[in-house]
C-alpha cells in the first residue's frame, strides 16, 4: 500500500485536533466492541429461538453501524481540516512529525485496538 507524504498544514495542526481525533477513535473502538457484543447476543438468541431478543439485537446493531459511519465521517472531516486530505491513514498521521511521542503512543494504541476489534 502506498504511503503518502504528509505536508505541514500552512496554519499548523489545530491544538484541538489530537483531542478530537482521540475522541473519535475511542468512540469508534467502543462501537466496534458493542457490535461484537451484539453479534454474540444474536447467536444466543438464535440458539434460544428468542425472536424478540434477536430483533432487538439486529436493531441495535444497525444503530451501531450508523454510529460508526458518522464517526468515520467526523474523522475524515477532522483530517481534512488539519491536513487538507481526508484519505490519510492513521499510520501516516502517527509517522508524521506533527505530534509528540506521547500523542503518537496514544494514537498507536487506538490503531492497534481497532485492528484487533
Amino acid at each position: 500500500m502506498k504511503t503518502q507524504t504528509i505536508n505541514a498544514p500552512a496554519h499548523g495542526v489545530d491544538t484541538s485536533f489530537m483531542h478530537d481525533l482521540v475522541e473519535v477513535l475511542r468512540d469508534t473502538l467502543a462501537a466496534h466492541h458493542e457490535l461484537l457484543h451484539l453479534e454474540r447476543t444474536k447467536r444466543e438468541a438464535i440458539i434460544a429461538r428468542d425472536a424478540k431478543k434477536l430483533k432487538e439485537a439486529v436493531s441495535a446493531q444497525a444503530q451501531e453501524l450508523y454510529l460508526i459511519d458518522l464517526l468515520e465521517t467526523r474523522r475524515k472531516k477532522l483530517i481534512r481540516q488539519s491536513f487538507e486530505s481526508d484519505e490519510l491513514r492513521l499510520d501516516e498521521i502517527i509517522e508524521s512529525a506533527f505530534f509528540t511521542s506521547a500523542e503518537k503512543i496514544e494514537l498507536t494504541r487506538y490503531r492497534d485496538a481497532l485492528k484487533n476489534a
